[in-house]
């Protein structure tokens, strides 16, 4: 790794299952990105010259494609710049687990195929849904106030969260979110719900999963975990820290601070939509955010040398 007192210490970030893309990527077609894409992608999901919402039919496919996708930029970018720390956004930490050296491609595969499995089985009749514009603590107690309750699941900054809820309490929950403020309230196109209590089993078996495989130490220090963590070796730190989080609020604003804390100043943000960079913009306008969406942003990392 590369140290200079001068320099600003970089971040690679890395997307989670909601970074496909609207339409396909041509810019990528026929470069080394979709070479690296094709050979690292879960069956499940589509080459990348058809690598698309319209072509995405299940979260497993998403979440496949995007950590091929986000895995194949980031060797990528290894070759112009060697980051200094690493992460990932909700299921993007298996793409980060791997570009970090903790896990082979295959190996990242096979957990997002078992968590996936996991949460198919769970009897959930729930939808995701993202809030702007309404303070976190005030979220909190509405769903609280839910009968079941929902689940708070992702915390992107203070006023924008994703929760978990009922079916049939959304439009009671959509209505109280307004009244209480909130600017929107949008569903989510994802099938179930992840981050949540009733997932515990499934983070189980998860650890167990990575428990049984003989991981090597990290090559890149990583920050993850529901209440980030920063750890610089040990793999099996990291798949417990990757694994509970499956089962637990996502304090992804804290992170982004774990980062600034460490000192951190460049964040890489592999997502060819640009959503995991607005997010991080929205945290902290004290930094550098370098959104990689073509194969020249990628190339343009050489500067960070």
């Amino acid at each position: 790794m590369r140290h200079s007192a001068a320099r600003k210490k970089t971040v690679f970030l890395f997307p989670g299952q909601g970074a496909v893309p609207e339409s396909p990527l041509v810019d990528f077609v026929g470069t080394s990105i979709e070479e690296q894409y094709n050979l690292l992608r879960g069956e499940a999901s589509p080459p990348l010259s058809m690598f698309e919402q319209g072509n995405i039919d299940s979260d497993r496919s998403a979440q496949l494609g995007v950590f091929g996708l986000s895995l194949a930029m980031g060797r990528e970018a290894m070759h112009h710049c060697t980051p200094d720390m690493i992460t990932g956004y909700s299921s993007g930490l298996y793409a980060a687990m791997a570009a970090s050296g903790g896990l082979t491609p295959d190996q990242g595969n096979q957990a997002i195929e078992l968590a996936y499995a996991g949460i198919c089985q769970s009897d959930m009749n729930t939808v995701m849904v993202g809030i702007i514009g309404l303070k976190v603590e005030r979220v909190a107690t509405l769903l609280q106030e839910q009968q079941p309750q929902g689940a708070l699941s992702l915390v992107n900054n203070k006023s924008q969260t994703i929760v978990s809820i009922a079916k049939e309490r959304f439009s009671a929950f959509q209505r109280d979110c307004l009244g209480a403020g909130a600017l929107k309230i949008i569903p989510l196109p994802f099938t179930y719900p992840y981050h949540v209590p009733a997932l515990a089993k499934t983070s189980q078996n998860l650890m167990a999963y990575f428990d049984s495989l003989t991981m090597p130490p990290l090559e890149i220090p990583m920050v993850a975990g529901s209440s980030p963590e920063y750890v610089d070796i040990d793999s099996s730190r990291i798949g417990m820290l990757v694994a509970s989080q499956l089962s637990q609020t996502v304090y992804w604003h804290d992170t982004i601070h774990a980062l600034i804390g460490l000192g951190a100043e460049t964040f890489v943000v592999f997502d060819p939509t640009g959503t995991l960079t607005r997010i991080i913009r929205w945290i902290s306008r004290q930094i550098t955010v370098i959104p990689i969406e073509t194969p020249a942003d990628i190339r343009c990392l050489r500067d960070l040398r």
